[in-house]
C-alpha cells in the first residue's frame, strides 16, 4: 500500500491544479464573450469587414525590474557611483545587487547585462552617457556624460 503522506500531498496537489485550471477556463470564457462583443461591434460599424483576418497581438511580459524606467535608473545610479568608465557587465552586477540577488546563475547575468546595454543604447542616444574608449576585450566602458 501506498504511504498515505504520499497521497495526501498528491491530493492536495491535484485539487490545486484542478483549481487552477477552473479559474483558467472561466477567465477563458469571460475573454471568449468578450471577443465576441467586440466582433459584433466591429460589425455594427462595417458588415463586411473580415474580422478573421486580424492577427492576435501576443501580450506583452512584465518586465522582472519593476516599473517602467526603473532598470534606467539602476543603471544610471550604477555610473553615478562609478569612479571611471564601467563595462555594461560591471553595470550589470550592480544592478543585480542593487535588486537583492546576490548569487545571480549564469542565464539571469548575461539577459541583465543584455538589458543594460539596451538601457545604455537609449541613454547614448539621448546624449545622457557616452562610450569613450574600448575596454579589456574591446568591450564599450560607459561613463555619464559631461
Amino acid at each position: 500500500m501506498a504511504q498515505e503522506h504520499v497521497i495526501y500531498a498528491l491530493v492536495r496537489k491535484y485539487a490545486e491544479l484542478a483549481g487552477q485550471l477552473k479559474k483558467l477556463n472561466a477567465e477563458t470564457a469571460e475573454l471568449a464573450a468578450q471577443l465576441e462583443h467586440v466582433r459584433a461591434t466591429i460589425l455594427i460599424f462595417q458588415p463586411g469587414y473580415r474580422v478573421k483576418s486580424i492577427a492576435p497581438k501576443r501580450p506583452k511580459a512584465k518586465s522582472s525590474y519593476g516599473t517602467k524606467g526603473k532598470l534606467i535608473r539602476l543603471v544610471l545610479e550604477a555610473l553615478r557611483d562609478a569612479r571611471e568608465p564601467v563595462s555594461a557587465r560591471e553595470i550589470a552586477e550592480r544592478v543585480l545587487t542593487a535588486r537583492g540577488v546576490l548569487e545571480p546563475d549564469q542565464e539571469r547575468v548575461k539577459l541583465t547585462i543584455r538589458a543594460v546595454n539596451v538601457s545604455l543604447r537609449s541613454l547614448e542616444r539621448r546624449s545622457v552617457v557616452a562610450s569613450p574608449d574600448k575596454g579589456p576585450k574591446q568591450f564599450n566602458l560607459w561613463e555619464l556624460a559631461r
